[in-house]
């Protein structure tokens, strides 16, 4: 199984019917589809692991919502690569969307991050049933490494529940020390830079060329408003810095969590 695909994997049946490959088709899916917006949770479920091509009991727990400001994810087991990933599934229902709006500066793990989205990962960090069952699959088998991932939203909220657990040690130190990592790709911009570089050894993010989700922030629409505008630089007040809010190079983009070069295909290497 690769970490990536646990991470589009957990948009369940609108993912495995093929309603997310292109923007026509996720139109159709909204307009014509939406039972694929939030199925029953087993069918999602069956879903999920279908597109894995893992049994279905190896998803060991998942929690899916459609209600604004509650992440959806689901705990993954890969026997064969021995571990287990933590899927935090990405913007899909009209209350995702709603929660991504929800982006005022709050403080958080020492930091500044975006409101709604460190709401949702506090909500995650204290799913007892979730933690629970981390805890216990990791003590039962130490050859195992506990991956966190998610695609666009679902990877901010991966982001913020690495920071949240490793700030307040929701984990044992050992687990935390060597046996876990958190792959964020295409992340919606979610804390200040500061915060993130503390954090930078234990999060890698990709972004594909100039994806615009992992520079949409208010810093990032006020400087394209004062370029546009024929009286200069807009005035937005309460700015907040988020990850992507640092100036792009030719060749590189800096998320704050980490660099990440960018290539004229799209594979990605850390610098």
């Amino acid at each position: 199984m690769c970490i990536r695909d646990s991470a589009t994997a957990m948009y369940g049946m609108a993912y495995s019917e093929g309603y997310m490959s292109s923007i026509g088709k996720a139109t159709v899916m909204r307009l014509f589809r939406r039972n694929y917006l939030a199925p029953k949770d087993e069918l999602n479920n069956m879903a999920v692991m279908e597109v894995l091509a893992l049994p279905r009991n190896d998803l060991k727990y998942s929690r899916l919502s459609n209600k604004v400001l509650e992440p959806s994810y689901g705990l993954i087991q890969d026997r064969q690569a021995k571990g287990l990933v933590l899927a935090f599934r990405g913007s899909l229902t009209d209350a995702d969307f709603l929660s991504d709006a929800y982006g005022a500066a709050v403080p958080f793990c020492g930091g500044v991050a975006h409101e709604g989205m460190a709401h949702m990962a506090r909500m995650a960090s204290e799913d007892a049933d979730l933690m629970g069952e981390i805890r216990r699959i990791m003590a039962k088998r130490p050859e195992y490494r506990l991956y966190i991932t998610g695609h666009s939203l679902g990877a901010a909220l991966a982001m913020l529940f690495t920071i949240l657990v490793r700030h307040e040690k929701l984990l044992d130190d050992a687990v935390l020390a060597t046996r876990t990592h958190t792959f964020c790709f295409a992340p919606a911009p979610s804390v200040t830079i500061p915060l993130a570089d503390k954090y930078d050894s234990s999060i890698t993010s990709f972004v594909a060329g100039d994806d615009v989700v992992c520079r949409l922030q208010v810093n990032t629409v006020d400087r394209l408003a004062g370029q546009a505008g024929d009286s200069g630089r807009a005035s937005v007040g309460s700015c907040l810095l988020y990850t992507s809010d640092a100036a792009d190079e030719e060749d590189s983009v800096d998320l704050g969590v980490c660099r990440i070069i960018k290539t004229e295909r799209m594979g990605l290497s850390r610098r």
